[in-house]
């Protein structure tokens, strides 16, 4: 749900508590802590049934861009 997106990367934030499915909050925030260090962004873009996207976007040569993203099902 858009009310999470801005908390998905902080520390030990679960969307839904109550879900059977195990995991400690940290994936997104070490992903973000890392590409902080690195000069890089995380942005997370989602919508309802569809899914979520995270996309990095790290600094490179000048005139260059590389981009990788890969859709993560919900």
């Amino acid at each position: 749900p858009p009310q999470h997106l801005p908390h998905v990367c902080d520390r030990f934030y679960r969307v839904d508590s109550s879900r059977s499915s195990q995991g400690t909050g940290l994936g997104l925030a070490l992903v973000k802590s890392i590409t902080d260090v690195h000069g890089g962004s995380v942005a997370v873009a989602s919508k309802v049934d569809r899914g979520t996207t995270v996309t990095l976007t790290f600094p490179g040569e000048k005139g260059r861009m590389i981009f990788w993203g890969a859709p993560i099902r919900e």
